[in-house]
């Protein structure tokens, strides 16, 4: 399958997984509509992405709250105007704050799972219409390999990443019947702002063990994204050491989960004393 031609929106589109997978899609010739809530980081990214873009395609922008389910509406409107419909959606926009549960606090337990997964519902639910009445399309949902390991840090994080892929599963089988597609997407940490973000506030129990998977690039996630997208994969796994660390979730969860807690132990017997003498 060539993305050149086809219309695509992305929420979270000015920065980060997707921002670079606007880039590679406007480089292959499909037109854009990018989505966040920042109009000033939204403007730049379009103007990079118009330096990309050859004639003839259509580069758009909205500002929207995907938590904000009327502003969702009026902001899908307004990219159907500008595309002309839709044949990929991207659901891509989430924020995280990696805490030990106590110490986070009830609102942004509220506030990560209004953006992550009620963001990715009213999206969807917002352009779908639209879709089947086309005849078919692709939805694309980014949850994280958080969605499915969970570790110390994050009980906020992880329950709206596996919300996410658990809606991803059940959207497949809704979507079956009117040829419309689903992916979900497992990126481990990956080297974007929101990274630099989290990494300023993450705990250090959550640095000992997440610290041991290697970090990837944007571009290398929107490229195994976009990779596994032609081939309409339902999983979609970038590096192979994400789908060694998902392979043995699924297959071996207690072995998993007694490694992971072999790491956390490992870090808390570092942090005590010496004993004297």
């Amino acid at each position: 399958m060539s993305f050149a031609g086809k219309r695509v929106f992305i929420s979270g589109g000015s920065s980060g997984i997707g921002k670079a997978l606007a880039a590679a899609l406007v480089e292959q010739g499909a037109h854009v509509c990018i989505a966040a809530r920042g109009l000033g980081r939204l403007d730049e990214a379009l103007a990079e992405l118009r330096e990309r873009a050859g004639a003839g395609q259509i580069l758009a922008r909205v500002a929207v709250d995907v938590g904000d389910r009327e502003a969702v509406e009026h902001a899908a409107a307004e990219a159907l105007a500008a595309l002309g419909g839709v044949d990929l959606l991207i659901n891509n926009a989430g924020i995280t704050h990696p805490a030990a549960f106590l110490d986070t606090p009830p609102e942004v337990f509220e506030a990560i799972m209004r953006v992550n997964y009620f963001g990715t519902v009213h999206v969807t639910r917002a352009f779908l219409p639209h879709m089947i009445e086309a005849g078919g399309g692709q939805v694309a949902i980014v949850s994280s390999l958080a969605g499915v390991i969970g570790i110390y840090g994050y009980t906020a994080y992880s329950a709206s990443k596996f919300a996410v892929a658990g809606f991803a599963e059940s959207l497949r089988q809704d979507l079956l019947i009117h040829g419309i597609g689903v992916s979900v997407v497992f990126p481990p940490d990956t080297d974007t702002p929101q990274l630099a973000e989290e990494n300023r506030i993450k705990p250090a129990q959550t640095r000992a063990i997440a610290g041991n998977v290697k970090v990837l690039s944007a571009e290398f996630v929107a490229a195994a994204t976009l990779a596994g997208l032609r081939k309409n994969r339902h999983h979609i796994i970038p590096g192979f050491a994400s789908k060694f660390s998902c392979f043995m979730a699924r297959r071996f969860p207690a072995l998993t989960r007694w490694t992971l807690d072999a790491q956390l132990r490992q870090f808390e017997r570092k942090r005590l004393p010496a004993a004297p003498g």
